[in-house]
């Protein structure tokens, strides 16, 4: 019987620290603006940022690869998503929001979101810098 007990014990201790964990692993939102240059991810990973980029950054994201913006001030990448303004619309892909502005400065405002290294800005504003 002290077995059981012991063992049940551990399970659900087990499971009460599991469910912190996947609690705190969620990112919180915040509003908030990023201001920075407009990547594709994969091209910028590859071979950095630099003249001559906006072409191929274009390129790869009318194929669906995921766009971004390097921001100015911190450097760090915004992996972008589009949220329309509309009360009942959906998420979707930044691609076709973005296209005109690759390779230039922008100011996006939405919601930011971090966790564990990786920042998703859901944005619904954009325009150039």
């Amino acid at each position: 019987m002290k077995k059981v007990v012991i063992a049940a014990s551990f399970i659900a201790l087990f499971a009460v620290s599991a469910a912190m964990m996947a609690v705190q692993a969620q990112a919180k939102p915040a509003k908030g603006m990023v201001v920075g240059d407009v990547i594709e991810l994969s091209t910028y990973a590859i071979k950095g940022h630099g003249e001559g980029s906006a072409e191929t950054y274009k390129t790869r994201a009318e194929q669906g690869f995921p766009v971004g913006i390097l921001e100015d001030e911190t450097g760090e990448i915004w992996i972008c998503v589009f949220r329309s303004p509309a009360p009942a619309s959906h998420l979707e892909t930044a691609n076709k929001h973005l296209l005109e502005y690759m390779g230039k400065k922008v100011a996006v405002q939405g919601l930011k979101y971090k966790a564990d290294g990786v920042n998703v800005i859901r944005f619904s504003v954009i325009s150039e810098y």
